[in-house]
């Protein structure tokens, strides 16, 4: 059992739950090793907290959401194993960045279609403007 625990960077939430997962019965295992060595710090966790939001690393946002939402949220973070608010911002993040590419392409597309004859030849025959060739 090794003393510390290496925690690799992770590319989502998504991958850092399963690597919690997948390594649950060693950490336990490690923390009821330092229980028992009497090395276990109590409020870690906390005081690691309240340094990152000391340090503004990552901001805090209060929003109001409906009580049904909420407790859907729950629920589908606890079939993926996650809290329920990393799922919310996991929601949030993906949703983003999913409006950012559809707004990509859509600044893309009216580009195209006032600077590109292809494209606009393309789109007439995909709309049956009348074009019968590509």
């Amino acid at each position: 059992m090794p003393d510390k625990f290496t925690i690799p960077q992770f590319t989502s939430e998504a991958e850092e739950a399963q690597w919690w997962f997948d390594h649950r019965q060693e950490l336990a295992q490690a923390f009821q090793d330092a229980a028992d060595k009497g090395q276990l710090q109590s409020g870690s966790v906390a005081r690691i907290a309240r340094e990152r939001a000391a340090t503004g690393s990552i901001p805090t946002t209060t929003i109001r959401l409906d009580p049904d939402d909420v407790s859907m949220a729950r629920a589908l973070a606890a079939k993926r194993g996650l809290r329920y608010q990393t799922y919310l911002k996991m929601l949030l993040h993906e949703a983003l960045k999913a409006e950012e590419e559809k707004l990509a392409r859509k600044d893309f597309s009216r580009f195209c279609l006032s600077n590109c004859s292809t494209f606009r030849l393309r789109h007439r025959i995909r709309d049956g403007s009348g074009a019968i060739f590509q």
